[in-house]
Formats: structure tokens, sequence, C-alpha cells
């Protein structure tokens, strides 16, 4: 019996024979790299780093999808890019890509809209090539860790957010 714990918390248990390759990484200098990224992005009040437990995250405060769609608004390509520019420092972590919407009544949890942005946000970061699909996960969050008052638009502009994890693989 093989169970295996992944860094975006989901666990995996197999049974039976299996033929796999692990592969190992220098630990991260966590702190190292918050500062290196709020060098990168000094100019930029959009974009914050914080050392988590999985690793490094990257808050993108500013992407702008079409109302209740994972659509991106154009521009926001530009504003990734500054994202790439981090992760292609750092080209052996796998990033875990976490969306967040704003409490809305008339898309209840909106856990599927956030699945759907973090996963545009993936697939643009994937088809640059900054990364390759195996080193990418998704995770819609909806409005279940806001970190703004969602009775104020101000708020819930803070709440539509896209987080880019990148994990201690």
């Amino acid at each position: 019996i093989y169970t295996y714990i992944m860094n975006d918390g989901y666990s995996y248990t197999f049974q039976g024979r299996s033929h796999g390759k692990a592969v190992y990484s220098d630990p991260m200098d966590r702190d190292a790299l918050v500062n290196e990224i709020e060098e990168l992005t000094e100019d930029r009040d959009d974009v914050r780093a914080e050392v988590t437990e999985q690793g490094v995250k990257v808050s993108l405060d500013d992407i702008h999808f079409v109302p209740d769609e994972a659509r991106m608004l154009s521009g926001q390509n530009e504003k990734l890019r500054h994202i790439i520019e981090i992760l292609s420092r750092y080209p052996e972590r796998d990033i875990l890509v976490v969306g967040h919407t704003a409490r809305i009544s008339s898309l209840n949890d909106g856990i599927v809209l956030s699945e759907n942005r973090a996963q545009a946000v993936a697939a643009f970061l994937i088809e640059s090539g900054v990364r390759r699909p195996d080193q990418v996960m998704t995770r819609g969050m909806g409005h279940r860790e806001p970190i703004g008052d969602n009775a104020t638009e101000e708020g819930r502009r803070m709440n539509r957010r896209v987080e880019i994890i990148i994990l201690e693989n």
C-alpha cells in the first residue's frame, strides 16, 4: 500500500504494484524568495509575496475577468508576465494556482467559477512555457477565504484574486 500526500493537501492511496520516480529538490530559501519577489515587484502594489506552509505564495490582486466568467479581460496577460519572470527563475518547482471570488449570492459559493479562473491562469502559464502541465495544479476556493469585507466594493475587489504558490517539492 502506497499513500502519497501532496503539497496541495490531498492524499492518494494505492494498493498493488507500481513503477515511479521520486524527484527531490533542494529546500527552498523561502525568505530569500519572498525578498526577491518584493524587489522584482516593488513598483507594483497588486502583487504580494509571503511564506506559507506549502512554499511561497504570490498573490495577484489585480487580475480582471469578464464578470461571472473565467475569461480574462484584455491586457491581463501583461500583468502575468511579471509572474512568468519570477517563475522562470525556479523552473524545477511545481506550482499551485488558487482562484478566489467575492461573495455574490447569484454564484452560490463561487467554487466552480474560482476553479475555472485558476485553470485559465494555469493554462496561460503553461502556454507561456514557464511550466509543464504536470508541474501545475489548480484549486478554486470560491468565497471561503476572504481578505476583505464583502459588504464593500473595495473588499470584494480584494477578494477577487488569484494566488500562485511556488511549492516546496
